[in-house]
């Protein structure tokens, strides 16, 4: 009988071995998937934290894109007023003498190339056209002349020390 307990013994203490290096095992992927755990605990915090940020930053994005819409809008409109005052511009240059057709603003530079044609001058009073893109028609009864300009809004035409000119060749007409 002391043989039968002793061998029940040996087994029930194998058992018990096996159950205690299974149980380390548990413990061990316990510890293991814990410290997992805290890992993804951690990431996930992070993820808040940058999705607050993210948050921010859209919002902050949202406001500059309001903003720089209103900016648009308001450039525009500036846009359109310095459009009205070129065209007013183009329209009341005031030569200085008869040689020269003159004014005392720069005329925009990002109009559309125009080839200027000299027609022929009578006494004080001479015409230039523009190729059917525009027409400039001076008209002049005493020294300072009176320039009416209708121009797209791409012709090039600068003024230069008070002297309009274009970029192209003014050729002058027999």
């Amino acid at each position: 009988m002391f043989k039968l307990l002793k061998k029940k013994f040996e087994k029930f203490h194998e058992n018990l071995s096996k159950f205690t290096s299974e149980n380390d095992d548990l413990i061990a992927k316990l510890n293991e998937s814990n410290k997992l755990v805290e890992k993804y605990k951690k990431l996930a915090e992070n993820s808040c934290e940058k999705l607050k940020e993210f948050e921010c930053l859209n919002m902050d994005l949202d406001a500059k894109l309001v903003l720089s819409n209103k900016l648009v809008d308001d450039l525009k409109c500036e846009n359109e007023s310095l459009k009205m005052h070129v065209k007013y511009l183009i329209a009341e240059p005031i030569a200085k003498n008869e040689e020269n057709i003159c004014c005392n603003y720069v005329v925009l530079l990002n109009f559309v190339p125009i080839l200027l044609e000299l027609a022929t001058r009578t006494s004080r009073e001479f015409e230039l056209r523009a190729n059917c893109l525009a027409r400039l028609e001076v008209l002049s009864y005493s020294t300072p002349a009176v320039v009416t300009l209708q121009l797209p809004l791409h012709a090039s035409h600068v003024c230069h020390s008070g002297n309009l000119q274009s970029r192209d060749p003014v050729e002058r007409l027999p």
